[in-house]
């Protein structure tokens, strides 16, 4: 079974974001926005914590943001 490359799985993510979690990435990078840090890391644990965001999700959208 192929892996799925990291390019691939960032797209899966962007596109499931509007079915599960109602909202889709533009209004996350709004949120994101709003959050008032650009630090990566503060990013990754305000969307954990005010959000439900895994490790993972919250990753990939601080990166995408």
């Amino acid at each position: 079974m192929a892996q799925k490359t990291s390019g691939e799985f960032e797209k899966e993510f962007m596109d499931g974001l509007k079915g599960s979690t109602g909202k889709d990435l533009a209004a996350w990078l709004d949120i994101v926005d709003g959050l008032g840090t650009k630090k990566r890391n503060e990013v990754i644990e305000r969307l954990k914590a005010d959000h439900g965001f895994n490790h993972m999700q919250a990753s990939l959208l601080a990166g995408i943001h």
